[in-house]
């Protein structure tokens, strides 16, 4: 979708949430205006909004103030989908299936289903009512 399209669709907010909850490394508000086709000031605004929310966090290496997902928000949010997208008994042989994989699995493949656990394990407590 080009620029004349997206900005037809969407609004400035729009662009700039999908441009920052996108990124794999921490971006300037300079990199994430131009990205989003939206002035300076206005990122520079909704950076701030996002902040406050709790979407977005800065990072600050010295340089240059940079933005970036909040991994926390983001955590919650895929618990919260997944919560609301399966029933306790589809999580609960995900939370087997999972399992039984770790055990075969080692290094970073255990890592990544050990962290995919602990997802469908904060699912299954949020359905049960305890989160």
């Amino acid at each position: 979708m080009g620029r004349t399209q997206w900005e037809d669709v969407a609004s400035d907010d729009e662009r700039v949430d999908t441009v920052v909850r996108s990124l794999s490394q921490p971006r300037s508000a300079g990199w994430i205006a131009d990205t989003a086709f939206v002035p300076i000031e206005t990122a520079r605004k909704l950076l701030s909004e996002l902040v406050d929310a709790g979407v977005v966090e800065i990072v600050d290496d010295g340089s240059e103030k940079t933005y970036a997902p909040d991994p926390a928000y983001e955590r919650n949010q895929e618990v919260r989908r997944l919560a609301e997208e399966h029933s306790g008994d589809d999580l609960a042989r995900l939370r087997q299936e999972l399992i039984e994989c770790a055990s075969q699995s080692e290094g970073q493949e255990r890592q990544l289903i050990e962290f995919r656990l602990e997802l469908v394990n904060d699912a299954i407590d949020r359905l049960d009512g305890r989160d």
